[in-house]
């Protein structure tokens, strides 16, 4: 019988073993969880300590919405995402924020209407109301953040469902086009 045929010397064998246990047998994949924001004591951050954020290309949409180079033209229409409840819900309060653009010059006014569902899987889609930002004056070339509270209207949403869906429409008497850029879900 012949001897195998060495395909490495002892010293490369030492220094991959070593290598190898250099490297933990565990190391699991990074997990992406909410961070807390670092805020006050006070104030609306306070009650709203963390926050998923919804890129704009990630909302359903139906209507008169179309990509744009920095989010959504809209138009008409509405947009809506479902997500599941975050694992760090602590029963707190709930409110969307819309972050937008106005690019043109239009007289009038804006806001959202949010329409909240708590959705449970084997269970039915129902909305039974919402809620309404304040409207703002549209002016051209300004960003807004504009925000509602997911009040659990007459039923319809609850912060202890799994998944938590909401529509968004316009509001106001504002016609032109707005860039939405994203939205964001801020819990505790």
């Amino acid at each position: 019988m012949k001897p195998i045929a060495r395909l490495a010397s002892p010293a490369v064998l030492g220094a991959a073993m070593c290598l190898l246990a250099a490297v933990p047998a565990s190391a699991a994949p990074p997990i992406f969880r909410p961070i807390p924001r670092l805020c006050p004591a006070v104030g609306p951050c306070a009650l709203y300590p963390r926050r998923l954020v919804i890129p704009a290309e990630a909302l359903g949409r139906s209507g008169a919405i179309s990509p744009a180079e920095r989010g959504l033209n809209w138009t008409g229409g509405y947009t809506s995402f479902v997500i599941p409840r975050p694992l760090d819900y602590r029963g707190g309060p709930v409110r969307v924020v819309v972050f937008h653009y106005i690019p043109i010059d239009d007289a009038g006014t804006v806001g959202f209407s949010l329409t909240p569902v708590s959705l449970r899987a084997g269970g039915g889609y129902e909305t039974y109301g919402g809620n309404v930002t304040a409207l703002v004056p549209a002016n051209s070339d300004t960003h807004y953040e504009q925000w509602a509270q997911l009040a659990p209207v007459g039923g319809g949403f609850s912060g202890a469902a799994p998944w938590w869906s909401v529509e968004i429409h316009r509001a106001g008497t504002f016609t032109g086009r707005i860039v939405l850029l994203t939205v964001l879900v801020e819990y505790d």
